[in-house]
């Protein structure tokens, strides 16, 4: 009866035992920790650009664009220009006779500008661009021989492609091309004064100009 009871003890006690062993060589449970993720945008993710371009101040015009990066390389978006105070000589040419006169100028000018980066859109990388812009202008001053008041308008709209450069500090950004514009205008447009007389002035503008790319941007 003894050496039964100790079999028995033995057969529940050594299985018993086994477990335990076994089980406190197992590595405990590793525990999961939730930490705060610290968000930070790379500047690769940059959707959107706004550019303003510096050398048309020389000619009193505010010149932006405003661009959606897309497909890695492309950007494309609207162009806004404003010009007030610009005496006889335009970006794109001059207006004949118009420097024995004292006349101003107030230009809206809009388009579209498209750019392809060739090492992608938020590196520094050369690029091309095509642009198209439309400037409405409005042209107003004393005339020569005392007619009084004079004002006209006309509009021209320009086809271009330029190159050039950019390079990229994180959100900032400076581009430095150029490039050929091709220039459709009136011939001539009409100035009526004040007391109903009316001018016709030839529009100096030649077909095609060279063009200056200069801009520096920052991205969202």
């Amino acid at each position: 009866m003894k050496k039964l009871t100790i079999l028995i003890l033995t057969i529940i006690i050594l299985p018993i035992m086994a477990f335990a062993t076994a089980t406190s060589e197992q590595e405990p449970p590793k525990v999961k920790t939730i930490e705060n993720p610290v968000i930070k945008k790379n500047h690769s993710d940059y959707k959107f650009i706004v550019r303003v371009e510096p050398h048309w101040i020389l000619i009193d015009e505010i010149n932006t664009s405003f661009q959606f990066k897309f497909g890695g390389n492309f950007s494309i978006g609207p162009i806004l220009a404003y010009m007030s105070g610009g005496s006889g000589v335009y970006s794109s040419g001059s207006v004949s006779g118009f420097i024995f006169d004292d006349y101003e100028t107030i230009r809206i000018k809009y388009g579209v500008r498209s750019t392809y980066f060739f090492s992608g859109n938020n590196e520094s990388s050369a690029y091309i661009n095509a642009v198209v812009t439309r400037a409405d202008n409005k042209v107003e001053g004393t005339g020569f021989l005392g007619s009084g008041k004079e004002t006209g308008k006309f509009s021209e709209t320009m086809l271009g492609i330029t190159g050039g450069y950019q390079w990229q500090w994180n959100r900032f950004n400076l581009n430095v091309g150029g490039g050929l514009g091709s220039y459709i205008t009136p011939d001539n447009f009409t100035l009526t004064a004040a007391n109903g007389s009316q001018t016709t002035r030839d529009l100096d503008f030649g077909n095609n100009a060279l063009l200056i790319d200069i801009g520096l941007g920052l991205s969202f």
